[in-house]
């Protein structure tokens, strides 16, 4: 190889090198840039108006070496369907017990009045309601991957995108004099610090949509990681037994750095689509030691224009009727809920049973009950047939035959009005809480 040809060899290679400046003059200002970045998000595939794909990544766990710890990994397939304002996720991974390996299931379904997460498979189906609408519920389901191509790095507990948490800073974007290039691609370089969110660095492709082929977050120990400064100690639930590794878990974070890399984007019916990609996350422990997670994900189809007609269940919790629904609006209220037809019904049966049980339970120990009533308890007699009576000291044989008769005679009036005045109360409740 002559001088010549080597020397165009090394400057090729330099020039498709990631992150090599390469001095082209910059035609937008930082603003314009960041502006340019904002107006594409607004056409991500989750903020469309309709769409459907699959897609399908891995996630992976390095541990520092002296633990002696394998890295472990798990490989998922997710389906998404997007219309208006319906949002669901669906996503299966293998779960490996006791040499088993099992499918566990997670889904997660916003609309316009609830939103619904659901995991069942393993462990057992259950379904959590809310009424507020719960967006982050449903970005949890996705990919890190994909939620970086929305915009999203999840560091709080709000799922606001990146330029929301820099907008919310009130910081001025802060462009590279030259373009870089990533992956051979032409990119413009923004830097942003936040007061107490970290450093964001913003690589920007604007030959492809301005879509991120590159971005880093960094945070520091004062930085904020879901409302509290990186340094605080992490809250774990206790071990079942202290070792030196769970001691490192429980370790602060003094550096966070999310990176996402690796990108690639097509032109699917004149848009730009981010279809591929990863994500690093490092965690250096206050003793320097690291935690790395990778994950990568590729969407494997793509419909821009769905005919959900076409498509098995979506918009459909994949669950069966008469799964508990844990409604936390009403968390603590007493009221009942499950799963039937594809919606939340109150199970009027058991709410009312509980609300007189709580309700005949606050008359005895108010002391409102005649000694009589609070003699009578459930046995194990037939429907049919009344309650007995406990023998007491009050009614054994040798007591006075009128003085029972007429104390049983007052007890039975009394138990039939309290009764009928629960009944009265509990109705009351149940129509307040059904109501609301």
């Amino acid at each position: 190889m002559t001088d010549a040809t080597m020397s165009k060899f090394l400057i090729t290679v330099l020039l498709l090198s990631p992150g090599v400046s390469f001095g082209r003059s910059l035609s937008m200002s930082a603003e314009e840039v960041f502006d340019a970045y904002k107006s594409a998000m607004k056409q991500s595939l989750l903020r469309r108006g309709k769409v459907a794909y699959k897609a399908e990544g891995t996630m992976g766990t390095k541990f520092p070496s002296r633990y002696k710890r394998p890295e472990t990994g798990t490989a998922a397939k997710r389906s998404i369907f997007v219309d208006g304002a319906r949002i669901h996720v669906r996503k299966g991974w293998n779960v490996v017990e006791d040499g088993h390996s099992k499918i566990r299931i997670r889904e997660c379904l916003l609309t316009t009045e609830h939103s619904f997460a659901a995991t069942h498979g393993v462990p057992p189906y259950m379904i959590v309601a809310n009424k507020r609408q719960r967006r982050r519920e449903a970005l949890l389901a996705l990919s890190w991957v994909e939620l970086a191509f929305e915009g999203y790095m999840l560091v709080d507990y709000d799922a606001k995108p990146l330029w929301e948490v820099i907008e919310d800073a009130s910081v001025s974007p802060k462009l590279r004099k030259d373009l870089e290039l990533i992956d051979g691609h032409e990119t413009y370089v923004l830097e942003f610090k936040t007061p107490n969110r970290g450093h964001y660095t913003l690589w920007v492709d604007p030959n492809c949509g301005f879509n991120l082929r590159r971005c880093v977050l960094r945070l520091t120990g004062s930085d904020l990681f879901l409302g509290k400064p990186l340094s605080t100690p992490r809250e774990l639930p206790p071990p079942r037994q202290a070792t030196d590794f769970t001691r490192f878990l429980r370790l602060p974070r003094k550096i966070w750095t999310k990176t996402l890399d690796s990108v690639k984007i097509e032109n699917i019916d004149g848009f730009f689509v981010p279809v591929e990609g990863r994500v690093t996350n490092i965690n250096v422990h206050s003793n320097g030691e690291e935690l790395i997670y990778v994950a990568t994900n590729r969407l494997t189809e793509i419909d821009l224009n769905p005919d959900f007609d076409k498509y098995e269940n979506p918009f459909v919790l994949g669950v069966p009727d008469g799964t508990r629904v844990i409604y936390e609006d009403l968390e603590g209220a007493g009221v009942p809920y499950l799963w039937v037809d594809g919606k939340m019904v109150a199970d009027v049966d058991d709410l009312v049973i509980a609300e007189l049980d709580k309700t005949a339970q606050q008359i005895i120990a108010d002391g409102d009950v005649p000694p009589k009533l609070g003699s009578f308890k459930k046995t194990d007699a037939n429907d049919q047939e009344p309650n007995t009576v406990i023998e007491t000291d009050a009614n054994v044989a040798e007591s006075k035959p009128e003085v029972l008769a007429e104390s049983n005679g007052l007890s039975i009036v009394v138990m039939i009005l309290i009764g009928l005045a629960i009944i009265g109360v509990a109705g009351v409740l149940v129509f307040r809480k059904l109501k609301a």
